[in-house]
């Protein structure tokens, strides 16, 4: 066959062919488009300080300390939520571009409501941009870098749920439910204030001469204790955690916890001078008589904890916190 006879037996799917390639090209292609307005991921992580995650009314931030990562500069971490948000900025990709019928709505819509994240190197912003989870024509994660004028589809590989669900901006999903008290090298002393019977509270001091424990009420050095008791006290306080936080209750019901007389006080001093304030309280419960006939007014299996100046307060168990609700008498050398 002649190539004037093919071209003119197959002009009709040539024709077809070539419209086909350039509405390709038009709409979805990213052969023209700057790379760098789809470079979403973040190469190396090891080099992030800091996340922000924000909403036109929320913002919470995640950084890398000497404690390892906070939140908000207040909270510790878990470590879960962590691994998870540094191994989803690094897999996250641009897929196709907005078709055009929709993409100036859509880039208004993912500006104004989307969610906004910036990360940081060295205190400097490394990676900007806003992502939005959008039922239209079924694209689901969609999002724009700072700076670019054209927004995309998002995904990541082997994910097939929603990609913006992945930046929670809920607080409590990133807070640790361990209480980062300190390390045991950091500790100066310790002041426990027991207000229903005074007479046992004690203060431990930690020096380079070792332990030493005071009975407070009577302002008396205790010369002769039980020096692994205290110690086990003291690696009790670096190691406590909690059920669940209780920030979602309303004003009135915090108000009732922080009113309440507390059961202890325990007044932390670190070597850098900076005190840390726990403080526990007994949950209050419907009365009534156990298996021996006694009035039980109190949850036997749980308390509430406050710390750090009332920014956390949680419910925690008593077996949790037995090896640090101590009073002076728990120290006393048995014969």
């Amino acid at each position: 066959m002649s190539v004037k006879v093919f071209i003119r037996k197959y002009l009709w799917f040539i024709i077809l062919l070539g419209v086909a390639i350039y509405l390709y090209f038009s709409h979805f292609s990213s052969g023209t488009i700057n790379p760098s307005n789809r470079n979403f991921a973040t190469t190396d992580t090891s080099k992030v300080t800091s996340i922000t995650i924000s909403n036109d009314s929320l913002e919470l931030f995640i950084n890398r300390t000497e404690k390892g990562w906070m939140l908000n500069n207040s909270f510790s971490t878990r470590t879960d939520a962590i691994r998870a948000i540094l191994n989803v900025i690094t897999r996250l990709e641009a897929g196709s571009p907005l078709p055009h019928s929709i993409a100036d709505s859509l880039k208004s819509e993912i500006k104004a409501k989307g969610l906004k994240i910036e990360i940081y190197n060295d205190n400097k912003v490394a990676k900007s941009y806003t992502l939005l989870f959008t039922k239209k024509l079924n694209l689901g994660a969609v999002g724009i870098l700072n700076g670019s004028r054209i927004a995309f589809t998002l995904h990541i590989p082997n994910f097939s749920g929603d990609v913006a669900s992945l930046f929670v901006l809920d607080p409590d999903y990133w807070k640790s439910n361990k209480l980062f008290i300190a390390d045991i090298n950091q500790i100066a002393s310790i002041d426990v204030e027991i207000p229903n019977k005074p007479e046992k509270s004690f203060s431990v001091s930690i020096d380079d001469n070792g332990i030493h424990l005071k009975a407070s009420y009577f302002d008396k050095e205790i010369e002769r204790f039980d020096t692994l008791a205290v110690g086990k006290f003291i690696v009790g306080l670096t190691g406590l955690t909690f059920e669940k936080y209780i920030s979602k209750a309303s004003k009135e019901e915090r108000a009732a916890i922080l009113l309440s007389q507390p059961d202890q006080i325990f007044t932390i001093t670190l070597i850098n001078r900076q005190k840390l304030l726990l403080k526990t309280y007994p949950i209050p419960v419907d009365e009534y008589r156990d298996e021996f006939g006694r009035t039980v007014k109190f949850d036997l299996n749980r308390l509430y904890i406050s710390f750090n100046n009332d920014a956390i307060i949680a419910v925690a168990t008593y077996v949790v916190f037995d090896p640090v609700l101590k009073d002076l008498s728990s120290f006393r050398v048995k014969n």
